[in-house]
């Protein structure tokens, strides 16, 4: 029998929540709900907008998560299964089953960095024990980590993982320039990437912009000339710079929960190599040696060497970028993804 879901998303899904926009991947929650006939809620099914509300639990962000999570409970007689987006609503949501007495079984998509928020643990402590709750977290540290530090039962922290819309993210046949690419803003260590590169002379390029972060807002150290840190605009133009450059670098903190993971997988599909810090959560994309290299956190000589040896090898670099599209696509395509959120929902019978 087919299940009936809700999923829950905990920003702004718009007035038409399964249309991407043009020229844009299509996002895991889009894809969930369109395999599986899934219905979704987000802030802005309450009605409010999207300007100036902060992904950290500000008051005014506290309110909105805790409506939200109200609505999600009185509606939730009417489905088999809840998927929420992230543990920033997720938990809300458990909380006001609990509180209305639901036992629909709720699957919360974790990526870990609310689990260091005093708030959050306050409510996670109200919640953990639920037996209907299930973390799918984004890859095997990451549960690991959750177990040992949050005390959550390892049966209910199954390590999901991620999904990469692998048809945007194609591969393109072509030479690759000898440059090096990184993008994003969350927990980079864009300082230890620019001491590595540093007297080297390779064209290195920085895509670092969000909505609340700006281009080399987070960085401290003197740029080279040959370093450029900018916005790129969109999806489409990220999807090229990968495709170009000989390898890409996702340098993070090494902080207890998931970061860098959409622009690792994002470029390991464009068949592009990736260097990334290997920090106390690392994603599952990474097979060292044969789809990426991992390096110490916030050590730049490791990164200077590792880069080299890609950037002064082209053929390994290729051989290597082949390698990671073929693993994106067997393991971590959105069909695969969906796939694994729903065998977490039939943990519960």
């Amino acid at each position: 029998m087919t299940r009936r879901y809700l999923y829950v998303l905990g920003g702004f899904a718009g007035d038409d929540p399964l249309k991407p926009a043009p020229n844009d991947p299509v996002f895991e929650y889009r894809h969930f709900a369109r395999t599986t006939g899934a219905d979704i809620v987000s802030l802005s099914t309450l009605g409010v907008r999207g300007e100036g509300i902060q992904t950290r639990l500000t008051s005014r962000s506290l309110v909105l998560r805790m409506r939200l999570g109200l609505l999600v409970a009185r509606r939730a007689a009417r489905y088999d299964a809840i998927v929420a987006s992230g543990e920033d609503i997720g938990v809300f949501v458990a909380a006001a089953l609990r509180a209305t007495r639901r036992r629909t079984p709720l699957v919360i998509v974790t990526h870990g960095p609310q689990f260091e928020s005093s708030k959050f643990r306050l409510m996670l402590s109200m919640v953990k024990s639920m037996p209907t709750v299930t973390y799918a977290c984004l890859s095997r540290s990451l549960a690991d980590w959750i177990v040992t530090h949050r005390g959550i039962d390892p049966r209910r922290c199954p390590a999901s993982g991620y999904g990469v819309d692998t048809d945007y993210y194609h591969t393109e046949p072509g030479p690759t320039d000898a440059m090096i690419a990184s993008a994003g803003t969350s927990h980079r260590d864009y300082d230890t990437l620019i001491r590595a590169v540093t007297g080297t002379g390779l064209d290195t390029r920085i895509a670092a912009h969000s909505v609340w972060v700006g281009p080399g807002d987070a960085i401290r150290v003197p740029l080279p000339e040959h370093v450029e840190v900018r916005s790129y605009g969109s999806y489409a133009n990220l999807r090229e710079l990968y495709r170009r450059a000989r390898v890409v670098v996702v340098p993070t903190h090494d902080v207890p929960f998931a970061a860098g993971f959409a622009v690792i997988a994002e470029a390991m599909a464009t068949g592009t190599p990736v260097i990334a810090t290997r920090g106390r959560v690392t994603s599952d994309f990474i097979v060292p040696g044969v789809t990426g290299l991992l390096v110490p956190p916030g050590n730049a000589d490791a990164l200077r060497a590792a880069i080299l040896s890609l950037i002064d090898d082209p053929d390994h670099a290729a051989a290597m970028g082949a390698a990671a599209a073929a693993r994106m696509r067997e393991l971590y395509s959105l069909d695969r993804y969906v796939a694994r959120l729903e065998e977490a929902v039939a943990v519960h019978g």
